[in-house]
């Protein structure tokens, strides 16, 4: 996985975490979503989820660098072009 923030933790780890407090078909929400290491755990263990990042920065590179191939498949399924977008700037 790509590095793109500071305090970006492993994949791996946040899939472990997940599985171990949340249920299936719970929503995971990740208010300082950063690199979308958090979104991306939960993509592939099959949770929905939400992620807000204020730095622009971080969301476009958390976009194309690690969201780009679950975005591709989560919007073909619901027939949409994009599923996330960069809100905010500091």
């Amino acid at each position: 996985m790509p590095k793109i923030h500071d305090t970006q933790k492993p994949v791996r780890l946040l899939k472990r975490l997940i599985e171990l407090f949340t249920d299936p078909g719970d929503v995971v929400i990740d208010p300082c979503a950063g690199s979308g290491s958090t979104l991306r755990a939960a993509f592939e263990i099959g949770r929905p989820s939400y992620g807000f990042e204020i730095l622009k920065e971080c969301c476009q590179r958390a976009k194309t660098e690690m969201l780009v191939d679950m975005e591709a498949v989560e919007a073909a399924e619901m027939g949409q072009e994009s599923l996330f977008d960069c809100w905010g700037e500091i």
